[in-house]
Order: C-alpha cells, then sequence, then structure tokens
C-alpha cells in the first residue's frame, strides 16, 4: 500500500475488529476516505460513529444519533 490508493487503505481499516474498532480515530479516517471518494453517506455514517465515540459516555458532551 502506498500514497494515493484509498482502495487498498480502506480495506486495510475495515480488518480491525474488537475494541479497536471502537477507535474514533479509525472513524474518522474512514470517513475522510469516503468523502474524498464522494461516498457522501458512507462518510457521514463513519464521521457520525467518529463523534458518539470520541463523546464518550457521561463526558457532557453531546452525541449525534440517527
Amino acid at each position: 500500500m502506498s500514497l494515493g490508493q484509498p482502495d487498498a487503505a480502506q480495506s486495510f481499516l475495515k480488518m480491525p475488529s474488537g475494541s479497536i474498532s471502537k477507535n474514533y480515530r479509525l472513524h474518522a479516517i474512514l470517513g475522510a476516505i469516503a468523502e474524498a471518494d464522494d461516498r457522501y453517506a458512507d462518510s457521514s455514517a463513519e464521521y457520525s460513529l467518529a463523534l458518539n465515540q470520541s463523546s464518550g459516555a457521561g463526558s457532557g458532551r453531546a452525541t449525534v444519533s440517527d
């Protein structure tokens, strides 16, 4: 994988499972890749996951809901 290969990066980033799949940074990166590919619905979904996961329970921050 090298620079300028968003499809390869996306496949690589979709592999994580367990606690890393709940990392907001992962979803923010996937959102940026989808946005660059003009897949705005996918981008929005990934950014929403990132926002919800970064807010943390009980942090006092607002969350994005479906």
